[in-house]
């Protein structure tokens, strides 16, 4: 919206109040300009379709885990990041402190101008640099209609607070994001900053595969993988294996060219990890492609400390139908692709899967659909893994 508003000095000396929005923990986010590390959480402020230029605001998430405040802002059209997008937080909820960003009424103490950042004052836009200078990640760099931002929760600032986020985990802030070529907002709104729930609860499941419906962008629930030189990837949505109404699975089609071991990926990730602690076994149903002959899959899982882990290739099922591959255990059978700052791969916060095609030694490429659902674990001494 592009109204501005008029506060009178009696308005302005009190806390504001929005309706408050409990936070989300969320380690998994990755600034990565992929949104399917998002799903489930729900936008914290909407604005309508209202601009003919500059960015037209859609809609504002946050989540936060204990070093980041994460930060998406959506828009109707696809614009470049640059300084003209703001992002103004009121660490304290009081509008005696910060400035009247946007004359909308908070006091925001940390000012975000494209990837720097500033303190604010109830007489000054922007008081100085803060510390850290620069938000900790953000994408993309070219236009696009999503923008992600990580902002440091330990950031001090040159303002009226000394802290841009004062009262740490648990505490309640306030948020706007605009467009300061147009004037154009989302929000303001209040977030809860999350406090770590612990461990989520254990489950059997990794992923049932439905991360699209039928009508949804069928890129939206995954994101590209590693995809080697001369491959290609299209993401889509396919008919669940047990064929029910309202199941589905994620189709790839997998262009290879003729060179051996290149390999394609479809990933997901999810902002709050997956427990599967005690898993012994790993299976996902694949529905095969009969011309694969020369094709091989692959897993891998992720878990929120960074370390990822991988399986060794097996071959692409050459049944239309539906199989079940098992891929072993991935505390013993797999194989590190990457260490995390602790060793080994944690099963209880597991924050992403990936999953390859690759052509084998034989060097034969070509163009094979591939789908998958029902990315499944057991446990020892558990006979009965199906879904629940």
């Amino acid at each position: 919206m592009k109204t501005r508003i008029t506060l009178t000095a009696a308005m302005l000396a009190v806390a504001i109040n929005y309706p408050l929005t409990a936070g989300t923990w969320a380690p998994g986010i990755a600034v990565d300009g992929y949104t399917d590390d998002w799903v489930g959480i729900a936008p914290l402020a909407i604005d309508a379709q209202d601009q003919s230029s500059g960015r037209d605001l859609k809609a504002l998430y946050v989540a936060n885990d204990g070093t980041n405040l994460y930060v998406r802002i959506d828009s109707y059209n696809s614009v470049a990041f640059s300084g003209n997008d703001l992002i103004g937080i009121d660490g304290d909820t009081t509008n005696t402190t910060g400035f009247n960003l946007f004359a909308s009424g908070i006091g925001s103490d940390l000012l975000v101008a494209g990837a720097s950042m500033y303190g604010e004052t109830t007489s000054n836009f922007n008081s100085g640099a803060a510390t850290p200078s620069s938000v900790s990640a953000f994408y993309p760099w070219q236009p696009a209609t999503t923008v992600e931002i990580a902002i440091p929760l330990n950031t001090t600032i040159p303002g009226d607070i000394a802290q841009a986020f004062p009262g740490g985990l648990g505490s309640t802030i306030s948020i706007i994001a605009g467009d300061s070529s147009n004037w154009d907002t989302v929000g303001p709104a209040s977030y809860t900053l999350a406090t770590d729930p612990g461990l989520s609860p254990l489950t059997n499941v990794i992923d049932n595969c439905n991360a699209y419906d039928s009508t949804a962008n069928a890129n939206a629930g995954t994101h590209p993988g590693t995809v080697d030189s001369g491959c290609t990837l299209t993401r889509d949505s396919d008919t669940g294996a047990s064929g029910q109404a309202g199941d589905y699975a994620i189709k790839g089609t997998f262009v290879m060219p003729n060179t051996a071991w290149v390999s394609n990926q479809i990933a997901r990730r999810f902002a709050t990890p997956i427990n599967v602690s005690g898993a012994v076994n790993v299976t996902v149903d694949v529905k095969g492609d009969p011309s694969a002959t020369h094709q091989m899959i692959w897993l891998g899982l992720i878990d929120a400390d960074g370390t990822y882990v991988a399986t060794t290739d097996q071959a692409v099922p050459t049944s239309a139908g539906w199989t079940t591959v098992s891929f072993g255990d991935p505390s013993t059978a797999w194989y590190v692709q990457t260490a995390g700052s602790t060793p080994g791969l944690d099963l209880s916060k597991i924050v992403e899967w990936r999953l390859g095609v690759s052509n084998n030694g034989d060097a034969q490429g070509g163009t094979f659909n591939v789908s998958f659902d029902n990315i499944k674990i057991q446990k020892a001494g558990v006979s009965d893994w199906s879904l629940y």
